[in-house]
């Protein structure tokens, strides 16, 4: 344990303030089935001299991390005979009726698109496979953008405007035919409150946050009581790898409550969280197999790796370059062993404000790592992502995190 305490501070600002490819602070929770294995923080949470200690209740931006919340409880309403996998959704979200798919632009510089007839499940919304491609991450020739500014269309779903989740939204594929990562699971959430007839924010607490006393987890713009005054700065890295301070990068308000990029939390609740979904107590064995399945056929995964290829410092934070990939209903699979690091069936993700988690079934271990650092992807934060994943197998293999 003493080793990964180590590692974590080898990666943060010292005490001679010096910001040069470190980060202000980080924290790891590392768990199994039975309870935490490791729990620790290094670094302060703001730039001045006398700011906080970051600690595993340092509060912040989760983004992406939410992901893994929603689909849980979506599998959850699946468990409760809500929801089906591979039903259709259009009678139950009117909206997915109204999908057009865009298929490029004509010589006049006419959009061409066609009516979607496909049926939308909540599969696809969990695989990011519905066709619901985000305009940032469009592999396709920016098709998107162009289309959104063809169409005077400035709000989408990254506004948290409900008007921008629902109003003009355009499939880039047949859904079920390729992947894409999506607003997918901000859709999820939107049908869990249509199925459920309660809110999102409800039904995550009802099914997870208070069950599981995480008394820190909320949609922003909210801040806890009991965790003012613990709140992250966000630092953005510069061109000669020091850190600045830059604006919260969030919109003051969720008009509608963002199930893919929503939540605050901290390591000590997320920790909470992994260990209870890898015990098995969040959802039955079965889903969690189900869970855990490669999702993607040959076409979808070739898709999914050249998509991924464009954004590996983000998407593909220490997995090695030709490691084959697929993806499981909650995260990014890995279909191999990574040497000294996860086992062949291992998940993770990643939140653009660069914490992350990876869950390795095999192994019966959990990690989230948490930081606030600008921009995604950043290299100080993928050193240590690398160090902190080693250090837990190595701790592992002498036994030192075991008991």
């Amino acid at each position: 344990m003493d080793a990964i305490s180590t590692i974590l501070d080898a990666h943060v600002i010292g005490s001679d303030g010096d910001t040069v490819n470190k980060l202000l602070g980080a924290a790891a929770v590392v768990v199994d089935r039975h309870g935490i294995l490791y729990s620790g923080a290094a670094g302060k949470i703001d730039f001045a001299s006398d700011s906080r200690p970051f600690t595993v209740d340092s509060f912040g931006w989760i983004a992406s991390l939410s992901k893994l919340v929603t689909t849980t409880v979506a599998m959850k309403l699946v468990e409760e005979g809500m929801l089906a996998l591979d039903q259709d959704l259009r009678p139950l979200v009117p909206e997915l009726n109204s999908l057009q798919i865009l298929r490029g632009f004509d010589d006049d510089g006419e959009p061409r698109v066609e009516k979607n007839t496909a049926p939308v499940t909540l599969r696809h919304l969990l695989t990011h496979t519905c066709g619901l491609t985000s305009e940032y991450f469009d592999t396709g020739e920016g098709f998107l953008l162009r289309y959104n500014k063809h169409i005077g269309r400035t709000q989408t779903a990254s506004s948290c405007t409900l008007s921008g989740l629902l109003s003009g939204t355009t499939l880039t594929h047949v859904p079920g035919e390729s992947w894409g990562y999506s607003q997918g699971i901000d859709w999820a959430g939107y049908l869990i409150e249509r199925t459920a007839g309660r809110t999102l924010k409800e039904c995550l607490s009802e099914r997870v946050f208070r069950p599981l006393g995480m008394k820190s987890t909320v949609f922003f713009p909210e801040v806890p009581a009991v965790t003012r005054g613990k709140e992250m700065a966000f630092p953005c890295r510069q061109k000669d790898n020091s850190l600045v301070p830059m604006e919260r990068p969030t919109p003051a308000i969720q008009e509608y409550k963002m199930g893919g990029t929503g939540l605050c939390s901290t390591a000590r609740d997320y920790g909470v969280f992994l260990k209870a979904l890898l015990a098995g107590d969040l959802v039955k064995e079965s889903t969690l197999d189900e869970m855990f399945r490669p999702q993607l056929n040959e076409g979808q995964r070739d898709d999914l790796e050249r998509a991924l290829g464009q954004w590996r410092n983000g998407f593909l934070m220490g997995i090695p370059e030709g490691t084959s990939l697929s993806h499981g209903i909650g995260g990014l699979m890995v279909l191999e062993d990574l040497p000294g690091k996860r086992r062949a069936g291992s998940m993770d993700w990643s939140g653009v404000s660069n914490p992350r988690w990876w869950i390795d079934r095999k192994t019966g271990v959990a990690c989230v790592m948490f930081t606030n650092q600008w921009p995604w992807g950043d290299k100080v934060v993928g050193k240590l992502w690398d160090a902190l994943e080693r250090g837990v197998y190595e701790a592992l293999r002498t036994t030192d995190l075991q008991g």
